[in-house]
């Protein structure tokens, strides 16, 4: 295939990963605690002006640097301060980090396997998640893997000043977005290098000389101290709590015992990789077998050095989320590419073996099932809506024929155009059920009923008021900040009337709690039906207004 069609099918995988990314991002309601906490400390920056402290409603938010703030309240600028903002700079991050892989994948190694590494990481499940979600995590990987680039042309190449300044860049910028954890990923890199080099010493010597690391280290600390001693002199000026209660409490206690549930033993990721890496993760196997015996290969003992070194740490540290892998997922892409095409060419043979072709088929019955579950929500959800019984369908559909078009392809021995299947179909997979079935599933846009029953009663965006038993940030972000959380459940039975908001929103249970006299105080405005699932169960809440 000529140069020029391969450039065309490179930017068809881009335009292709950022619709996937963007679609549906305005309609469903930001997830979890943390995107909205991101999402309402932005706008307060944008409204406030203070774009050196970061707020979260009422309280200094130490838990992230500044970096991620000034991205998403730049976007709020633009779009708005609405979700869609929010999540637009892991989108552009994502994909600003899949362009520079395939450029510099295809100069280093070639164009095929520059194709199918950013095929393969932009459509596995952790990517677009994060490139969808209003986190740090797909900032921080462009950072990361800025930085992986640079340690790879070092240790090939040699010293090169505009290297070792691009390094300390991105490790800046890095630990603007998410602290000391980018310096982790190339450390832990560094060691497995180290480490594998032990084990199995190579005979393609690489252009690294010991006597220039005494160069490469001060280059690197002075442009990571130019890039963030700005940001740490003004946030130790304007408010001195903050870097002792970022250091000690969300870095150091995090790592060591973790937060809000977050405290998992090793072998975490281990198992969780087949969920986050899927549809590829079927592959891992064949990839880890076919590196081992290209080990030899550059390319190939750096990517696995990308992965052991890091996943090391990444285990050893007590609080795991899945997305903290992330900077891993580009070297497993990589890998895997390396031996689909090997695969296709006839240089590795463990895919036409038996008990791989009847795992294609084991796996490609559990997709199949799973394809399912859209229809499973429709039940349990009780939401017999004709739209989404038909988009659910469809979503099934889909899985089916991605999952036995796999295997009928693998089992034919075509190799790539079963890839393609498994790329393909994750894709639409996306494009799909995000906008056209979770966008419209009542239960799962718990926060987005209650603004919307809130202004129906009459409810001003951004109004005052509290939050009773159900501790949604979403419901915080998307009403437009006005809400705060009140942790005493008990707080109208104790509390004067003169001290009571306008707006309290509380679930049915606490609701039947409050003293009857205190009752007809109020009035139940609209009650809400849904699935509150960072408090792990469907709830009925109730929006109640002050009756004078």
């Amino acid at each position: 295939m000529k140069s020029r069609d391969l450039r065309w099918i490179f930017l068809a995988i881009l335009s292709a990963s950022a619709l996937v990314y963007l679609v549906g991002n305005a309609s469903v309601q930001l997830w979890d605690r943390d995107e909205p906490r991101y999402a309402q400390t932005s706008r307060q920056m944008l409204q406030s002006g203070d774009w050196v402290v970061p707020r979260f409603l009422d309280d200094i938010r130490t838990a992230k640097p500044i970096f991620i703030y000034w991205c998403q309240a730049l976007s709020m600028s633009v779009f708005g301060d609405n979700a869609f903002a929010a999540r637009f700079p892991s989108t552009l991050a994502m994909v600003a980090t899949l362009s520079l892989m395939g450029i510099v994948i295809w100069k280093q190694v070639g164009a095929h396997r520059a194709l199918w590494t950013v095929f393969i990481f932009s459509s596995c499940g952790l990517t677009i998640a994060s490139a969808k979600m209003a986190l740090t995590d797909a900032v921080l990987l462009f950072f990361s893997t800025v930085g992986q680039l640079c340690i790879y042309r070092l240790w090939r190449h040699g010293f090169s000043l505009n290297t070792v300044l691009i390094l300390g860049l991105a490790i800046g910028l890095g630990g603007l977005t998410k602290g000391p954890v980018v310096l982790g990923v190339h450390l832990t890199t560094v060691l497995g290098l180290w480490g594998i080099g032990k084990i199995c010493p190579t005979s393609r010597p690489s252009g690294y000389d010991k006597t220039q690391f005494p160069l490469i280290v001060p280059i690197t600390i002075a442009v990571v101290f130019i890039v963030i001693f700005p940001w740490i002199y003004l946030i130790q000026s304007r408010a001195p709590e903050f870097l002792s209660t970022a250091i000690g409490h969300d870095v150091i206690e995090r790592a060591r015992t973790g937060h809000e549930g977050h405290a998992w033993p090793p072998g975490y990721y281990t198992l969780m990789i087949w969920l986050t890496f899927f549809p590829w993760s079927l592959l891992i196997p064949a990839a880890l077998v076919n590196a081992w015996k290209q080990r030899d290969l550059p390319t190939t003992r750096f990517a696995l050095a990308a992965i052991v070194g890091p996943w090391i740490m990444f285990e050893l540290i007590t609080g795991k989320l899945p997305h903290y892998v992330l900077p891993t997922y580009p070297a497993w892409a990589y890998l895997v590419a390396d031996m689909l095409i090997r695969a296709a060419r006839g240089a590795f043979k463990d895919l036409q073996k038996k008990e791989f072709r009847i795992a294609v088929w084991i796996w490609a019955g559990l997709v199949s099932v799973l394809g399912g579950f859209a229809w499973a929500l429709v039940v349990v959800g009780g939401q017999y809506d004709p739209w989404l019984i038909g988009v659910a369908s469809l979503i099934w559909l889909i899985a089916i024929g991605m999952g036995m078009g796999t295997a009928w392809r693998f089992a034919q021995g075509r190799v790539l155009s079963a890839a393609r299947v498994m790329g393909i179909g994750m894709g639409l997979m996306i494009v799909v059920s995000y906008p056209f079935f979770v966008g419209h599933y009542q239960p799962l846009q718990l926060s987005l009923q209650i603004v919307e029953k809130m202004q129906q009663a009459g409810a001003q965006p951004g109004e005052s008021g509290y939050m009773i038993d159900y501790k949604e940030p979403s419901l915080a972000f998307h009403q437009g900040g006005g809400l705060r959380e009140q942790r005493e459940n008990n707080y109208l039975n104790e509390s004067s009337p003169t001290d009571w908001p306008r707006w309290i929103i509380l679930t049915e249970r606490i609701w039947k709690q409050v003293h009857e006299p205190i009752r007809q105080q109020w009035r139940v405005v609209a009650e809400v039906d849904g699935w509150a699932y960072n408090e792990g169960g469907k709830s009925r809440i109730l929006i109640i207004r002050r009756v004078d």
